[in-house]
């Protein structure tokens, strides 16, 4: 089952302000979560109700997940010291 990932204009802005070769490391995580996005990455947010973050090295994918769609949208994508704040 595919899932439909949605980049918010934050995450846009965040990712095109990456470098070239932690995009590359991106662009992948994000055709994985097409497909699954709940691996051993993937892990609930506590303080909010349908919000995840999925990890790809020292950088974190922020979203949130809805069922009923099979939406995933993407509302963060930055490094892990930065993400939570």
């Amino acid at each position: 089952m595919a899932f439909n990932v949605i980049m918010s204009p934050r995450a846009k802005r965040d990712y095109r302000r990456l470098d070239d070769l932690i995009a590359s490391y991106i662009d992948k995580a994000l055709k994985q979560m097409q497909q699954n996005p709940f691996t051993h990455a993937t892990i609930k947010l506590v303080s909010e109700e349908d919000s995840f973050r999925y990890r790809v090295g020292d950088y974190r994918i922020l979203f949130e997940y809805f069922p009923k769609t099979q939406e995933i949208i993407v509302y963060r994508i930055a490094h892990r010291r930065e993400a939570y704040r």
